[in-house]
Formats: C-alpha cells, structure tokens, sequence
C-alpha cells in the first residue's frame, strides 16, 4: 500500500503474486514495486514504512549487503531512490503494518 502524502486521502494497494521466495526477496520485491508505483504516479516525495529491519538498515546504508541474491534488489531500489526529490524509510513493528500482511496474504490466495 502506498500512502499518497502529496494527494491527502488517497491511497493505492497492490497485491501481486510472487511466487515461492524467501521472505527478504518478498520484501524487496514489494519495497520494489512500491516506490515503481510511487515514481509512475509522479511523486517526489515518499514515505516508507516497512516491517524488515533489515531492509531499513540496507536502504539507508547502516548494514552491508552480504548475500548475492539481495544485491541486485539492493542495486535497483537505490538506482530507483534517486528519482525522489525526498524519501525517507521507517522501520515498525509487525504489528503496525498489518495491512501489507493481509494484502500479501490475499495475493497468495489469489494464485
């Protein structure tokens, strides 16, 4: 779900299915195909909040990225980033992101 702050009560869900993957592959896919959605609808500006420390932690450059199979996600999210005039990431708690859990699980469903 991508929170539209420069359209005020406008928000844009996606539930796409991925296949069978590790969860950080999921989370970069769908970090991925958030910030795609983000810069095609013309935002300058976004605000991130995921549920993967880790991620934070990769995106923002505190943590190195040691595995091989995250490194080309890593590579795209970054070159993406750019884009922004703005963008800041946000860890929170699992439970505070519930609604991406239940469109991951639907997409699940679907497939």
């Amino acid at each position: 779900m991508i929170r539209l702050l420069e359209r005020p009560h406008n928000e844009h869900k996606i539930s796409e299915y991925i296949g069978v993957t590790t969860n950080n592959v999921a989370e970069y896919s769908a970090l991925l195909r958030g910030i795609k959605e983000a810069r095609s609808l013309g935002l300058k500006r976004i605000e991130i909040f995921l549920d993967s420390e880790l991620l934070v932690k990769q995106v923002n450059g505190l943590y190195r990225i040691k595995s091989a199979t995250l490194r080309p996600f890593w590579e795209k999210v970054q070159k993406i980033l750019k884009h922004f005039e703005n963008y800041q990431i946000t860890h929170v708690k699992r439970e505070f992101n519930k609604e991406a859990d239940v469109l991951a699980r639907g997409a699940i469903k679907k497939n």
